[in-house]
């Protein structure tokens, strides 16, 4: 394990070897899964590996990039690998085993079910070396619509907050899909789903919400409890002055 590599980055770490490794999280495991418009898939990209900011695997999470090079479980494989074959890592085909990235911004990427090591290695390698791009990797970009998912939380939190008596749940439904060979970008349209029980006629009306109609809803259910607040003050002070009048006569 100790190949030259090794050797020199210990003796001389980058500045960069000590940032913590940050955690990946799925958007499919949340609820922002819900608000992703487009999913683009390439077998086929390249990355800047000093934009690989975290990965997905928990047991590398919240350490320093040297913690995983001097101790990641598999780096008494990779590493004399990388000695005695360091042009697999400027290789342009495709990487094997598969090297796998997750981005939501196309700028900060996290690795994802294999290529810890490998990402590891090739961020200290490529840093002596002057190079940035590792080629023929797998990248998941995810794009979410952010305005759609806070503006969810926003309504949510109002029907929480004031007791509603409405169920809101996002949905998604996928629209379109572009293909070939090595790539795909997938197309979906995130809705909600806003259920609200009516006391008066005790029935439950079902609404289909997309942005512009969710935004529509949270001006009215911020107005419908203002005035309800509005209601209660004068009522308040309606029974304030009763009893200041009560007291006084």
């Amino acid at each position: 394990m100790r190949t030259p590599l090794f050797l020199r980055v210990i003796k001389n770490p980058p500045p960069w070897a000590f940032d913590i490794i940050q955690p990946w999280e799925d958007p499919y495991r949340s609820l922002m899964g819900a608000f992703v418009r487009r999913h683009y898939w390439t077998s086929q990209g390249s990355i800047n590996v000093f934009q690989v900011i975290g990965t997905a695997h928990q047991q590398y999470q919240n350490r320093p990039w040297m913690d995983l090079l001097t101790s990641g479980k598999r780096m008494d494989i990779n590493l004399p690998l990388q000695d005695k074959k360091p042009e697999y890592y400027r290789e342009t085909k495709n990487k094997s085993p598969s090297m796998y990235f997750n981005t939501f911004d196309g700028m900060n990427y996290y690795i994802g079910q294999d290529g810890n090591h490998r990402t590891c290695i090739a961020k200290f390698m490529f840093y002596e070396t002057g190079e940035t791009q590792l080629h023929g990797v797998t990248i998941n970009h995810y794009d979410i619509d952010e305005m759609f998912y806070q503006m969810y939380c926003e309504l949510n939190d109002k029907i929480k907050r004031f007791g509603l008596p409405v169920i809101l749940t996002a949905e998604s439904k996928l629209i379109k899909r572009e293909d070939t060979a090595g790539w795909m970008i997938d197309y979906f349209q995130p809705y909600l789903i806003w259920k609200e029980y009516d006391e008066e006629s005790h029935h439950e009306l079902l609404e289909e919400l997309n942005f512009e109609q969710a935004k529509e809803k949270l001006i009215e259910v911020t107005s419908r409890l203002s005035l309800k607040k509005q209601t209660k003050d004068v009522q308040k002070s309606l029974l304030q002055r009763f009893k200041s009048y009560l007291f006084k006569g």
